[in-house]
């Protein structure tokens, strides 16, 4: 099992949240999301670790983001268009 999954496994066998980006990160998707040169998330990774953080958030919590929805989609549209 990679070390990545191991300690996702074992997170979630002991009942704390996470938010998985090991599966996506490690796809076809996984060299256009980090800087050339680097290991660091680039602008496309940043963007795509916070919209998955989100969407698990919302997923999970619903009424924890109920205030301000309409704000964060605007400001997660607004991103995209850029």
């Amino acid at each position: 099992m990679e070390r990545g999954t191991r300690i996702a496994a074992q997170l979630e066998a002991g009942n704390f949240p996470l938010v998985n980006l090991f599966p996506t990160f490690l796809s076809e998707l996984g060299p256009d999301l980090y800087f050339r040169y680097d290991t660091h998330w680039n602008p496309a990774g940043q963007r795509l670790a916070a919209e998955l953080t989100l969407d698990e958030i919302r997923r999970r919590w619903p009424t924890l983001l109920a205030d301000t929805p309409a704000q964060l989609s605007a400001d997660r549209d607004d991103a995209a268009g850029s």
